[in-house]
Parts: C-alpha cells; structure tokens; sequence
C-alpha cells in the first residue's frame, strides 16, 4: 500500500480556476445535535462539499435529517448506520446511483459523467461508506475486507469510522498482536487492489470521552489507484461537534468543477 502521492500517472493539467471538490466523513454518535453541528459548519466553508459521508446518523422512526439543499442518500434498513449527504452542485452535473444493498452498515454511491470526471478520463467515480462495527467473536468486525476494498479499474475511495489500530495511520502508537492480527488482512487487501490511505498519520480523529482510553485513529479514507492523482490533500479543519471524533475533510482535483477561462475581451 502508498502512503504518500508519488506516482508514475502524470495528471493532465485542464484549463481554468480549480474549484475544490471535498469530500467530508464524520461519526455523528447517533446525535441530531452532533449533526446539525457538522453541517452548520460544513456550511460555513467557502467551497462547500460536494459530499458528506457520515457514519452513526441521527435517526428518528426510520427517517434521517434533512439540511438545507443537501439530498440524503441512504441504506433501505429500520436503523442505517451510514448516509451521504449530497450537495446539489453535484446532483445537477451528474448521474448519481446509489447502491442497492440493504446492509445498514456499509453502502456506495457512483457517479456518473458524460465527460471525463477526474484529470484522467475517467467518467465513474464510487465512494463507499462504512461502519466497521466491532462483534465479540471471530471475525471480530462486521465488514470483511473484500467487500470493503473491491477491485475496482475506476476511481474509488473507501471513507469510514473502520474500527482498526495500525502503524501506517498511528505509527506512534505501541500495538498488542490482536490489534495488529485485525487489521492486517484490511491493509493487505487494500494493498492487493491499489488503494493508499489519504489520513496524514498520527493525526488522531478519535479522543474518547473517558479519561481511560487513548486518542486513536479510527476514520480512515483510502483512495484506489486511478483516483490517487487526483487527491489534494486530508486534514481535520472543522471545528468540534460534540462526538469524540472530528470531521475529516478531505479534497480531490477535479475539471468538472473547473470554472471557464476568462474571456478574451
């Protein structure tokens, strides 16, 4: 697995001024209060997101929030544990085709574009979503690792609160062998399909209520091969929401949110 942006795929560069396309993934804990923090915030950015990945919505009798002019996405199940939140800018330019699994913990949306979506030629672009929950037994997490990382020849990224300790996101951290024996198989078959992991490492997005346990890093966002070119940079710049994990910003360069060259005249 890369964990930084060399590559032998040179981008081509496209006309006119970048405008971001930023992707946002937080745990909201359950919490309309959580929620309705993160996306007044989401709401103050110059260039809002195109997407907010967000895992452990607030739901009430089976319904989700609604903000704004975002358009919610989300698994068909009593209590999803997973939404996107999608900014309308985005729905107006594409095609969007949300997955048709009824699992409440992990669910993708792809997006479709007459034209080439990313720097490369790529006209598909899927994000997945996911909730590793942690289970008492083997093995051990809800989410096995092929369905979470999939061999996919177009740009896919994989965001999440995934629920997994390992040196490449916390090379800080001292890790017991249980730890280490979870997550290795996640990260060796992220490696087998080409994705490298976005988070910059050691930077927590974790800090638990209790004064017993330790900062972490539990968020990840991994990007496959054909979309790594793209991505600009991962950082946790919003403010606190009240969940003991912090927002995760995270940009990719796109031409499609390109504006025009300025007239000649």
């Amino acid at each position: 697995m890369q964990y930084n942006r060399s590559s032998t795929m040179s981008p081509r560069p496209a006309r006119g001024t970048l405008c971001s396309f930023s992707i946002v993934q937080h745990n909201s804990l359950g919490s309309w209060d959580v929620f309705l923090s993160l996306m007044n915030s989401v709401n103050q950015i110059t260039s809002p997101p195109m997407i907010v990945a967000l895992q452990d919505p607030p739901v009430r009798r089976g319904h989700l929030p609604s903000f704004s002019t975002y358009k919610c996405f989300h698994p068909s199940s009593p209590k999803p544990r997973v939404a996107f939140y999608v900014h309308p800018h985005l729905l107006n330019s594409v095609s969007l085709l949300p997955t048709t699994s009824t699992r409440s913990d992990l669910f993708s949306i792809d997006i479709f574009a007459t034209e080439a979506f990313f720097e490369l030629q790529f006209t598909r672009f899927k994000v997945i979503n996911a909730y590793n929950l942690p289970l008492k037994s083997a093995p051990f997490r809800t989410i096995s690792p092929p369905d979470l990382f999939q061999d996919n020849a177009f740009p896919t990224m994989v965001v999440g609160h995934l629920n997994l300790h390992h040196p490449s996101a916390n090379p800080l951290r001292t890790f017991d062998s249980r730890e280490y024996n979870l997550s290795h198989p996640y990260y060796s078959q992220a490696s087998e399909h080409g994705y490298s992991l976005l988070n910059q490492p050691g930077l927590y997005t974790y800090f638990p209520f209790t004064h017993n346990a330790r900062p972490s890093v539990l968020d990840l966002a991994l990007a496959n091969s054909p979309l790594f070119p793209s991505f600009s940079h991962w950082d946790t710049p919003l403010p606190s929401t009240g969940s003991d994990h912090v927002p995760v910003l995270i940009t990719l360069e796109s031409p499609r949110f390109r504006l025009p060259p300025p007239s000649p005249n």
